[in-house]
């Protein structure tokens, strides 16, 4: 069950990564900007999950 918020996360990391990606049209910047995004995303859910 532990195993569940990590793959969850990881899944809208790459979400969140793609859609930034199409959005901004693909650039290097947006690519930086959703990781920190994503990042900060995964990292929310990683701490919610070990609180629960």
């Amino acid at each position: 069950m532990n195993d569940a918020p990590q793959i969850i996360g990881n899944a809208i990391k790459k979400i969140t990564s793609y859609i930034s990606f199409v959005i901004n049209g693909g650039s290097v910047k947006s690519i930086k900007i959703g990781i920190i995004m994503h990042n900060k995303i995964g990292n929310i859910i990683t701490t919610k999950s070990k609180l629960s």
